[in-house]
Protein backbone atom coordinates (compact mmCIF):
# COMPACT_ATOMS: atom_id res chain seq x y z
CA UNK A 1 0.00 0.00 0.00
CA UNK A 2 1.59 3.50 -0.87
CA UNK A 3 1.75 6.29 1.88
CA UNK A 4 1.22 9.11 -0.36
CA UNK A 5 -1.37 9.96 -3.71
CA UNK A 6 -1.37 12.66 -5.96
CA UNK A 7 -3.87 15.20 -8.48
CA UNK A 8 -2.61 16.74 -10.69
CA UNK A 9 -4.86 19.96 -11.54
CA UNK A 10 -1.98 21.17 -13.50
CA UNK A 11 -3.19 24.79 -13.66
CA UNK A 12 -3.98 26.70 -10.83
CA UNK A 13 -5.98 29.23 -12.44
CA UNK A 14 -9.81 28.19 -12.60
CA UNK A 15 -10.55 29.82 -16.24
CA UNK A 16 -7.29 28.52 -17.96
CA UNK A 17 -8.38 25.04 -16.16
CA UNK A 18 -11.14 24.49 -18.27
CA UNK A 19 -9.51 25.51 -21.66
CA UNK A 20 -6.48 23.88 -20.88
CA UNK A 21 -7.67 20.51 -19.17
CA UNK A 22 -11.19 20.32 -20.76
CA UNK A 23 -11.20 16.62 -19.98
CA UNK A 24 -10.81 17.15 -16.78
CA UNK A 25 -13.04 19.99 -16.37
CA UNK A 26 -15.96 18.27 -18.06
CA UNK A 27 -15.80 14.75 -16.83
CA UNK A 28 -14.51 15.82 -12.86
CA UNK A 29 -14.42 19.56 -12.70
CA UNK A 30 -12.32 22.28 -10.59
CA UNK A 31 -13.64 22.31 -7.43
CA UNK A 32 -14.19 18.14 -6.85
CA UNK A 33 -10.44 18.24 -7.06
CA UNK A 34 -9.72 20.05 -4.28
CA UNK A 35 -12.68 18.54 -2.49
CA UNK A 36 -10.69 15.24 -3.42
CA UNK A 37 -7.12 16.51 -2.53
CA UNK A 38 -8.98 17.24 0.90
CA UNK A 39 -10.53 14.07 1.54
CA UNK A 40 -7.05 12.76 0.66
CA UNK A 41 -5.60 14.72 3.32
CA UNK A 42 -7.65 12.59 5.88
CA UNK A 43 -6.75 9.09 4.42
CA UNK A 44 -3.08 10.03 3.81
CA UNK A 45 -2.03 12.71 6.47
CA UNK A 46 -0.62 16.54 5.95
CA UNK A 47 2.59 16.16 3.64
CA UNK A 48 1.71 13.33 1.94
CA UNK A 49 -1.13 14.10 -0.49
CA UNK A 50 0.52 16.01 -3.77
CA UNK A 51 -1.25 18.39 -6.12
CA UNK A 52 0.80 19.03 -9.75
CA UNK A 53 0.75 21.60 -11.42
CA UNK A 54 2.79 22.26 -14.83
CA UNK A 55 4.71 25.03 -14.70
CA UNK A 56 4.79 27.49 -17.85
CA UNK A 57 0.96 26.89 -18.25
CA UNK A 58 -0.49 30.02 -16.35
CA UNK A 59 1.15 33.57 -15.70
CA UNK A 60 3.44 33.18 -12.95
CA UNK A 61 1.51 35.20 -10.50
CA UNK A 62 -1.08 32.42 -10.92
CA UNK A 63 1.24 29.28 -10.10
CA UNK A 64 2.76 30.93 -7.21
CA UNK A 65 -0.29 31.85 -5.55
CA UNK A 66 -1.42 27.93 -6.51
CA UNK A 67 1.81 26.79 -4.93
CA UNK A 68 1.38 28.95 -1.77
CA UNK A 69 -2.46 27.72 -1.52
CA UNK A 70 -2.00 24.21 -2.00
CA UNK A 71 1.00 24.21 0.37
CA UNK A 72 -0.73 26.06 2.91
CA UNK A 73 -3.59 23.65 2.68
CA UNK A 74 -1.57 21.01 3.65
CA UNK A 75 -0.75 19.31 0.06
CA UNK A 76 2.79 19.19 -1.31
CA UNK A 77 3.38 21.33 -4.11
CA UNK A 78 4.66 19.30 -7.28
CA UNK A 79 5.89 20.97 -10.58
CA UNK A 80 6.86 19.66 -13.95
CA UNK A 81 8.43 22.12 -16.66
CA UNK A 82 6.21 22.38 -19.80
CA UNK A 83 7.74 20.98 -22.32
CA UNK A 84 6.20 21.04 -26.01
CA UNK A 85 5.96 17.55 -27.14
CA UNK A 86 5.87 16.83 -31.12
CA UNK A 87 2.59 16.55 -32.10
CA UNK A 88 0.86 17.24 -29.54
CA UNK A 89 -2.14 20.23 -28.85
CA UNK A 90 0.48 22.55 -27.61
CA UNK A 91 3.63 21.80 -29.89
CA UNK A 92 3.77 25.59 -30.65
CA UNK A 93 3.41 26.78 -27.27
CA UNK A 94 6.45 28.08 -25.84
CA UNK A 95 8.21 27.10 -22.93
CA UNK A 96 8.61 29.15 -19.70
CA UNK A 97 11.39 31.67 -19.77
CA UNK A 98 14.40 31.57 -17.43
CA UNK A 99 12.83 33.94 -15.25
CA UNK A 100 9.88 32.43 -14.89
CA UNK A 101 10.58 29.39 -13.38
CA UNK A 102 13.11 30.70 -11.08
CA UNK A 103 10.42 32.41 -9.77
CA UNK A 104 8.04 29.57 -9.68
CA UNK A 105 11.03 27.46 -8.38
CA UNK A 106 11.58 30.30 -5.33
CA UNK A 107 8.13 29.82 -4.37
CA UNK A 108 8.14 26.12 -4.21
CA UNK A 109 11.11 26.26 -2.44
CA UNK A 110 9.81 28.88 0.84
CA UNK A 111 6.62 26.47 0.95
CA UNK A 112 8.85 23.48 1.47
CA UNK A 113 11.19 24.85 3.79
CA UNK A 114 8.13 26.33 5.95
CA UNK A 115 5.90 23.12 5.48
CA UNK A 116 8.45 20.32 5.55
CA UNK A 117 7.67 18.69 2.11
CA UNK A 118 9.46 16.23 0.10
CA UNK A 119 9.52 15.08 -3.17
CA UNK A 120 7.05 12.23 -4.37
CA UNK A 121 9.84 10.63 -6.28
CA UNK A 122 12.99 10.92 -4.69
CA UNK A 123 14.92 10.75 -7.72
CA UNK A 124 13.07 13.43 -9.72
CA UNK A 125 11.45 13.32 -13.16
CA UNK A 126 12.67 14.41 -16.33
CA UNK A 127 10.95 18.04 -16.48
CA UNK A 128 10.15 17.87 -12.29
CA UNK A 129 12.60 20.29 -10.08
CA UNK A 130 11.05 18.81 -6.69
CA UNK A 131 13.96 17.17 -5.46
CA UNK A 132 16.53 19.74 -6.32
CA UNK A 133 13.79 22.12 -4.19
CA UNK A 134 13.62 19.64 -1.33
CA UNK A 135 17.63 19.61 -1.67
CA UNK A 136 17.97 22.92 -1.37
CA UNK A 137 19.68 23.32 -5.15
CA UNK A 138 18.06 26.83 -5.38
CA UNK A 139 18.48 28.60 -1.89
Amino acid sequence: MSDTIAFNIEVYDRKLFSVICPGKEKIYGYDRYFEALQQAKEVFGFRNVYCGFVGGLEPIESIVKGIVDVAQSGFTPAINIFHADPESVFMRRPHPSTEYVWEMVQAQTAMYRKYKFYPIFSGGTRNSLDTEVYRGFFS
